[in-house]
């Protein structure tokens, strides 16, 4: 197999990151690497720094783009003209940690033959890394079938075992050219949406301990989500299709209560972004009607869900308690987030 590792860059409006990630990927001390930047149209001057980048290291690929198509899209294009044996994906506001990330990864997935080997990564909130928080991955080691579909598949259904992240994980590409996956067509949950295709017909897979994969805070999860609610929905449509398919059935009580926790985060968003109370409430009156929320009915009857004041409410189609409930939480976390927002802040101007 081909020791080349293609490392794939979707590019879009990240000027201000963008050659920290480059560097951080050109002083790895694997050298045999192609890396594919791919310029999702971006409105900045992102491409000027590609190609400044690419003029001085013949390893670095441009793939323009005719348009903005997004992130899943940008990613699905670098994969298309991917030649390595390997794909690592890395957005371009993020960076490797340290110089030895790709060839740790490697030599596991070398030794080892699992269809990717995973890092564990850490937020960064300030670009000094002064705050910051490691995400450690629970398990170490390798994990075999059949123990890796019937225990670890439960972690795209709401419960936190395995990270469901594209980024941070060395693919070995043969694996990903066996099976057939598809853009989800979505903005949030993309990398969920991946990786679960992929999931049932792993063979195994590699934990490293190796703090290697750094995220920069901040993206969709910092602002205002139009799209929040309604690309979860149809990411919970599509776990339903998998549990069928997959005779999976003990994910159906947590996607269940996942549901229910999506619809308070819509609700809290709006809250936190300052829409009106009664635009909020006839939102909600309309949203509770959609059959996708039919499911929650048939959560175990045992269940502490049913002491849920939100599921009361919603069951009983109260949506002003759903609101207030929600605004309560909202007001609940609001010092917290408005001192820290407010450190982040001018972290980011020193």
């Amino acid at each position: 197999m081909s020791k080349l590792i293609s490392v794939i860059i979707p590019v879009y409006n990240t000027s201000r990151y963008l050659p920290q990630c480059l560097e951080s990927v050109l002083g790895q001390d694997y050298q045999d690497l192609e890396i594919i930047l791919v310029n999702d149209k971006s409105p900045d001057n992102s491409v000027e720094i590609c190609k400044r980048y690419a003029e001085s290291d013949k390893r670095i690929k441009i793939v323009d783009k005719e348009r903005n198509e997004g992130l899943e899209l940008a990613r699905f294009s670098g994969f298309s003209v991917a030649s390595g044996g390997y794909v690592l994906h890395i957005d371009s506001d993020d960076w490797l940690g340290n110089r030895h990330v790709i060839s740790t990864m490697y030599a596991k997935a070398e030794e080892t033959g699992a269809d990717y080997v995973e890092i564990d990564s850490t937020r960064n909130y300030d670009r000094f890394g002064l705050i910051k928080n490691r995400s450690k991955n629970r398990i170490i080691g390798l994990i075999e079938q059949p123990e890796l579909f019937e225990k670890y598949f439960i972690s795209f259904f709401g419960i936190n075992i395995l990270s469901v992240w594209m980024c941070g994980k060395l693919y070995r590409k043969s694996f990903l050219d066996s099976v057939e996956i598809k853009p989800f067509g979505v903005t949030m949950g993309e990398d969920l949406a991946y990786n679960m295709q992929l999931f049932p017909y792993l063979n195994k897979i590699y934990l490293l301990p190796e703090d290697g994969y750094c995220y920069r805070y901040g993206g969709m999860t910092s602002k205002y989500n139009p799209h929040l609610l309604t690309d979860l929905k149809k990411l919970y449509r599509y776990k339903e299709e998998m549990i069928a398919r997959f005779k999976y059935e003990k994910a159906h009580n947590p996607i269940r209560w996942e549901l229910k926790n999506l619809l308070k985060s819509e609700i809290q968003q709006r809250i936190r972004y300052k829409q009106g109370r009664e635009e909020i409430i006839s939102y909600l009156k309309e949203e509770i009607e959609d059959p996708v929320y039919n499911g929650l009915k048939d959560v175990d009857k045992s269940s502490s869900f049913w002491q849920d004041p939100f599921v009361i409410s919603f069951f009983e189609k109260d949506v002003n308690q759903m609101y207030e409930i929600c605004l309560h939480n909202e007001k609940r976390n609001k010092w917290k987030r408005m001192l820290f927002g407010r450190l982040i802040k001018l972290l980011s101007k020193i």
